[in-house]
């Protein structure tokens, strides 16, 4: 979409989204098909208006909306059905089987058990590294050994489905375009494992990292967190968790549709009950099998909208898409992070659907917010 930026401070159009302050307030760039801001808060106003016509808070869902290369697979893509999670599980099973093969030129893949911090059960993850590194490098007092910048990931899957396979693809295309290591978590699962289990899981996967740096050549300078939806908000939960306990340093979070806010009342996760890949309902339901209690004084690492306090945390890459349950509470949270003082990146891609950029075809917007991420992953983190 266009976005008109005045120095008055005001961008005027048909639909308001919301009203920002700004300190240093710039524009990263603009097309017709979405917008993304690069900010942090001051006193001066500044008000968010959409200008491109195919961008309206209040437009309903209809398949021919979204870019022709998503409404192929809008077209059959099942309806979600949370309601039975058992189901739901063979249904992304047999999906597995359709898949295309990737790629796995250029990438070493290992699969590890991680021994938790805690008592919980051991950790299994995926390590996945740019191919042609010397891992046993010979240490020499003039040459220093190669450290790398690293990203803790999280699968989507409403906190209840999902494992290594997930997001395999993706996590394959960040370590190869960025040149970085990607550490995926198999998190334990709701409802038989409801909130904090996942969220331990995945600390344990962040300490492990850190006191094993030298051996996996991580450049603890460079930690990432990251995930897609239910990921998404693991990573948000994550980057609030290492703040408030002192844990190891996070320099960027790679947030995608993120889960953020439980109480489903945004105009989004009220209006969209019959939109690819994700729902309402299905949003609804999604809770109830993750948190049993609400009133747990550490409800904020599960839904990361509710955190009183979000500064000091690391920079932030945010998207969204148009046709999207949790379009809103994606952009409400990005706000409220340059409120804080946060550095935020926000995408918001029109004529999209949740998940979009996971579509085995990278043709279009999927291609071009694919090439935005690997660029505000490789700037931020410097990887050159």
């Amino acid at each position: 979409m266009d976005i008109a930026y005045s120095p008055a401070g005001r961008l005027n159009s048909i639909n308001a989204l919301f009203p920002f302050t700004l300190t240093d307030f710039l524009w990263s760039g603009f097309s017709k098909k979405s917008f993304f801001v690069i900010g942090q808060i001051s006193a001066l106003p500044l008000q968010l208006d959409l200008v491109h016509k195919s961008f309206q808070m209040n437009r309903t869902y209809q398949r021919q909306l979204l870019e022709p290369e998503l409404q192929k697979i809008a077209k059959y893509t099942p309806p979600v059905d949370f309601s039975d999670v058992d189901k739901a599980r063979k249904g992304i099973n047999k999906m597995y089987r359709f898949l295309p093969k990737v790629d796995e030129t250029d990438v070493v893949i290992e699969d590890k058990l991680i021994r938790s911090q805690t008592s919980n059960p051991p950790v299994k993850v995926r390590t996945y590294y740019p191919k042609g590194l010397d891992r046993k490098p010979k240490k020499s007092f003039f040459k220093k050994m190669k450290k790398l910048p690293v990203m803790v990931f999280m699968h989507w899957g409403g906190f209840c489905l999902g494992d290594l396979r997930t997001e395999h693809a993706r996590c394959i295309r960040l370590c190869r375009d960025v040149g970085m290591l990607i550490v995926s978590v198999e998190y334990r699962l709701a409802p038989e494992n409801p909130f904090p289990a996942g969220l331990d899981d995945c600390y344990s996967v962040l300490l492990w990292l850190e006191s094993n740096a030298e051996e996996l050549m991580v450049d603890t300078e460079k930690i990432a967190v990251g995930g897609t939806s239910a990921g998404a908000g693991l990573a948000a939960g994550l980057a609030l968790k290492a703040r408030d306990e002192k844990g190891p340093k996070i320099a960027f979070q790679y947030l995608g549709f993120p889960v953020l806010d439980d109480s489903c009342s945004t105009k989004s996760a009220q209006t969209f009950a019959d939109t690819p890949n994700w729902t309402s309902e299905a949003n609804r339901q999604m809770w109830k099998y993750y948190v049993r209690d609400m009133a747990r004084s550490d409800i904020a690492y599960a839904a990361p909208q509710r955190a009183g306090n979000l500064s000091n945390l690391p920079y932030t890459y945010l998207w969204t898409a148009e046709f999207d349950p949790l379009r809103d509470e994606g952009l409400i949270y990005a706000q409220k992070l340059m409120h804080a003082g946060v550095p935020v990146e926000l995408h918001c891609y029109t004529g999209t659907m949740h998940g979009f950029d996971s579509s085995p075809n990278a043709d279009g917007v999927v291609l071009r917010a694919q090439e935005d991420q690997v660029k505000a992953i490789k700037k931020q983190l410097s990887v050159f």
